[in-house]
């Protein structure tokens, strides 16, 4: 169970429409395979949808997609689903989701730190902090703990080229 999200009842923090979309897809085909393998029947659409809730509390413990945050529980039930439905594909991108956070977000400070500087700064910037780290510079094969530090080192440089201190 996900113990790191909350109960979120915000309509802003429901699942995006591509979100839904992609997860009720994949909800379809895990209860496609878990039919075939059963020698069920599949079409019962009551059935799918007991299933699902059921699988969805086993997974982030929210049985409803209206109370799942659309960060932390999506990324769990894209694993779960995945898995059960045996998409490589989804599981993949549920478990490296934290590092493409970090990917924007340090996208976004060296995005700052250009404007700051009024010259581009770019992904070999990041690069050479990993490689003071002493650490892979592919931002693909490096920890999510890693990349927050990169982040984290160009959001206090930004901060103090803006003033701000740190």
């Amino acid at each position: 169970m996900n113990q790191h999200s909350t109960f979120n009842l915000h309509p802003a923090e429901m699942f995006t429409a591509p979100q839904r979309a992609r997860y009720f897809d994949l909800v379809r085909r895990a209860y496609d395979a878990v039919c075939d393998s059963n020698g069920m029947d599949a079409g019962d659409s009551k059935r799918r949808e007991t299933w699902r809730r059921q699988q969805q509390t086993e997974a982030v413990g929210k049985p409803s997609v209206k109370h799942c945050s659309p960060v932390d529980d999506f990324d769990y039930l894209l694993v779960h689903f995945g898995q059960i439905a045996g998409d490589d594909e989804a599981v993949a991108r549920g478990c490296t989701s934290l590092e493409r956070r970090y990917e924007k977000k340090i996208a976004d400070q060296l995005a700052r730190l250009s404007r700051l500087k009024g010259e581009t700064v770019g992904f070999d910037y990041a690069r050479g902090i990993l490689a003071q780290m002493k650490l892979p510079t592919d931002l693909k094969n490096v920890p999510a703990i890693y990349l927050r530090n990169v982040y984290i080192a160009l959001r206090v440089h930004a901060d103090r080229l803006e003033g701000k201190g740190r």
